[in-house]
C-alpha cells in the first residue's frame, strides 16, 4: 500500500504510509500521514470493484481492528472515488486532511463472513427450538421409532 499525489507522471514520489494493519486478505487498516493536497492511496491488488475504502471517524479509532472491520461500511464514511492504477491496482483519491485512518475491506467477503454469522445463528436457533428437541430428541430418549400418522 502506498500514497501517490494525482495528477503526477511516473515516476512519482510514493508517500509510505505510518501504519498498515493486515489481519486477513480481505482486509486493510491504514493509518494516512497528513497530506497537502489530493492523494491517490494504491492498494496493489487486482483491481475490482468489490473494494471498499472507508475513512473512520474518532468514535471508531479506539476500537481494534476486528471492530472496526465490521463497523466501518455503517459508521465510517465511504470513500467513492475508486480508481485504476497502473492498469490493474486498484486507487481511492483522498482528500488533504491531517493524519487519517482508511480501512479498505473486500465487499464480498464481508458478505461472506456476514452469510457465516446468520447461518450459525439460524442453526442455533433450530437446535434450541422445540420442534427440535420435542421431535428428534424424544424419538431418541424412547429408543423405538414413532410413525405419525
Amino acid at each position: 500500500i502506498n500514497l501517490r499525489p494525482v495528477n503526477e507522471t511516473i515516476p512519482s514520489k510514493l508517500i509510505p504510509p505510518t501504519k498498515v494493519s493486515h489481519s486477513n486478505p480481505s482486509f486493510y487498516r491504514v493509518e494516512v500521514p497528513p497530506v497537502d493536497k489530493a492523494t491517490v492511496l494504491v492498494l496493489s491488488q487486482s483491481f475490482d470493484r468489490g473494494w471498499r475504502a472507508y475513512k473512520i471517524n474518532s468514535k471508531l479509532k479506539t476500537q481494534n481492528s476486528k471492530l472496526q472491520m465490521l463497523l466501518a461500511p455503517i459508521l465510517g464514511e465511504g470513500i467513492t472515488n475508486h480508481v485504476l492504477v497502473n492498469n490493474w491496482a486498484n486507487g481511492w483519491v483522498i482528500k488533504p486532511e491531517s493524519q487519517q485512518t482508511i480501512v479498505l475491506l473486500f465487499w464480498p467477503q464481508y458478505l461472506e463472513f456476514l452469510g457465516f454469522i446468520l447461518l450459525g445463528l439460524l442453526l442455533l436457533n433450530f437446535f434450541r427450538s422445540d420442534f427440535f428437541r420435542s421431535g428428534i430428541v424424544m424419538r431418541l430418549r424412547s429408543g423405538k421409532p414413532q410413525v405419525s400418522s
